[in-house]
């Protein structure tokens, strides 16, 4: 039986049409000027509220929830696809089992989650949390304000926080990631070399495999580390390499350098005792830069 407030508009069995709204499929409610609940068992409840699929539910004013059992609420939220949801004004899943929550949130790919005001999530299992948060490839996510996670399977984590490349890692507010399978940590820290890692405040991995370990530290050369606050590799890598004293003239380390190990930088050295480097130099047949 359909109950109709106002006159009957091709109501389904057991249906509910309230106003103008329409409520053709079994077990439907429709509430409001021009709803319309066309899935069995689906409810729309507000002014051109849409629920077209089995169990789909719209409410608020413009809602539309298009897929078996999606979700839409808030005014002219959106869900597409089946098991998709969408929660706040304006709030966008627009794929299977993709969830937005937050005014104007966007959750685009398969199983993508989007949290917070105007963030974005725009690709397959990407997940975006924080105001203004975006992650826009597949398998990233981004946490924090303004947050950013470009490259597949990145992590930007931390206000203002980007991760652009591929498997990239950022932590901490301000990192900024852009080498391929580089980690930046600590506040403005940055990796741009390809499998860089930067750790530290301020610290920056320009070489590819660089590692700048330390308040400001600065390794800039291919496979070059810089070790402590302030440090930083300059080291012409294409003068000789090291050869310890009383060593004659054979040599004992590599005749090409192919990185540098720098503990703090000109006028400012950390001390470590020369049999140290030259070990080093005997072992890895690397530049150092020594102090005494």
């Amino acid at each position: 039986m359909a109950l109709c407030v106002t006159e009957a508009n091709g109501a389904g069995v057991d249906s509910v049409e309230v106003g103008t709204a329409s409520a053709p499929a079994d077990a439907a409610v429709a509430i409001g000027a021009q709803a319309i609940a066309s899935g069995n068992s689906s409810l729309a409840i507000g002014s051109q509220a849409n629920a077209q699929n089995d169990g789909a539910l719209a409410v608020g004013a413009g809602a539309t929830a298009q897929g078996d059992s999606a979700v839409a609420v808030g005014l002219s939220s959106s869900a597409k696809g089946e098991g998709a949801s969408a929660f706040g004004p304006y709030a966008n899943a627009q794929a299977e089992r993709a969830t937005a929550v937050g005014l104007d949130a966007s959750a685009l790919g398969v199983d993508s989650v989007a949290t917070g005001s105007g963030s974005m999530a725009a690709n397959s299992a990407a997940s975006a949390f924080g105001s203004q948060s975006t992650a826009t490839s597949v398998g990233s996510t981004a946490l924090g304000y303004v947050a950013q996670a470009g490259g597949a399977n990145s992590l930007a984590a931390g206000a203002w926080a980007s991760a652009l490349a591929d498997s990239s890692v950022a932590l901490g507010s301000n990192t900024l990631v852009s080498g391929v399978g580089a980690i930046a940590l600590g506040v403005a820290a940055q990796a741009s070399g390809a499998y860089a890692s930067a750790i530290g405040f301020g610290a920056t991995a320009a070489g590819a495999g660089a590692i700048a370990l330390g308040s400001n530290a600065n390794a800039s050369a291919d496979n070059s580390v810089a070790l402590g606050a302030n440090a930083s590799t300059t080291t012409d890598l294409s003068q000789s390499a090291f050869v310890p004293g009383g060593a004659g003239a054979t040599p004992v380390a590599a005749p090409i350098a192919t990185g540098e190990v720098s503990l703090g930088s000109a006028n400012n050295e950390s001390g470590l005792n020369n049999s140290f480097w030259t070990a080093l130099a005997l072992t890895a047949g690397i530049r150092q830069r020594l102090s005494g």
